[in-house]
């Protein structure tokens, strides 16, 4: 799983994974370890100068797939 906001915390079908890891310029991995084909709902949480943002897909798995969970966001004038 790769998103690109620093100390984002990752959740697989509701259960705390744990914290992504730096992985280059504005790129944070966590590898989930044995996961079993099939689908899950991951989501991936940061807090952004103040803000809880959070990003979430339900993806199928079928091997060493790279989920991207990149946080976006919107600056409003």
């Amino acid at each position: 799983m790769v998103t690109n906001h620093e100390g984002s915390q990752v959740t697989v079908n509701g259960e705390k994974i744990g914290k992504l890891t730096a992985k280059g310029e504005n790129a944070y991995t966590k590898r989930l370890g044995l996961i079993f084909p099939g689908k899950y709902r991951l989501k991936v949480t940061a807090e952004v100068e103040g803000r809880k943002l959070s990003a979430s897909s339900t993806v199928n798995i079928n091997s060493d797939d790279t989920i991207n969970l990149n946080i976006s966001t919107e600056e409003t004038v």
